[in-house]
């Protein structure tokens, strides 16, 4: 599970030491699914910079699954997601073992404005399940102008398939098109799939903590995001 730091914003949301998010979204068929067309309709926007195209991307394996943003009425699923992570998982997450997701946790994950605070699922879209597989957010920090912290959970049995690549990758996009100049997280130091992901998307690395990263990646310039 790759994992980021629960920053000051979450720690003021949930009370918690350091920032994660968990999702997981089910993508049913096009009857009756209230985001079966997401994609050509959209959405009214309050900012014309917060709407983002859905798009699909292969997993390693060929798997294709769909890069979407969160909404408010993802709660549900975002709940029973979280049901299915490991101890281990939840522990890279949140540093300690949450036994469920509050109900203001929740509206905290779903109820963002894509902007500031973006939060994007991927779904299997493969596999006939429709299940959501992973989440990407990034959110506003208050250390720096111009920077967010982002935070990444793929579930267990998609880990090791290039679906945290894809979300950072998504995310550092989407921060770009939002204006940031920077995009930190803090990973803990035996989350060694987030490091080598961070490593080869070329951030700097110091240790913050004893036992905790943190990653710093530029958008800025030409060709810093594929």
């Amino acid at each position: 599970m790759v994992n980021a730091r629960i920053s000051e914003w979450w720690h003021e949301i949930i009370s918690m030491k350091r920032q994660q998010s968990v999702a997981s979204f089910h993508h049913t068929s096009d009857s009756g699914n209230e985001f079966s067309d997401f994609g050509t309709r959209g959405k009214a926007r309050v900012h014309e910079r917060s709407w983002m195209q859905p798009f699909e991307a292969n997993l390693k394996d060929g798997t294709p699954v769909l890069i979407r943003q969160v909404q408010p009425e993802d709660k549900a699923a975002i709940k029973t997601a979280y049901s299915r992570l490991s101890l281990r998982s939840r522990r890279l997450r949140f540093l300690n073992v949450p036994s469920r997701l509050t109900d203001g946790q929740l509206r905290f994950l779903t109820e963002v404005d894509h902007v500031n605070h973006e939060a994007l699922c991927a779904i299997d879209i493969g596999s006939g399940s429709g299940i959501g597989i992973g989440i990407g957010r990034y959110n506003q920090t208050k250390e720096k102008h111009r920077t967010v912290e982002f935070a990444i959970t793929v579930v267990d049995e998609y880990q090791g398939r290039g679906l945290g690549t894809i979300l950072v990758k998504s995310l550092m996009r989407r921060a770009r098109a939002n204006r940031y100049q920077t995009m930190i997280g803090f990973i803990l130091a035996d989350n060694e799939p987030m490091l080598a992901i961070v490593r080869k998307l070329g951030a700097s690395l110091q240790f913050d903590e004893i036992g905790v990263f943190r990653a710093e990646l530029s958008l800025i310039g030409p060709g810093v995001i594929e």
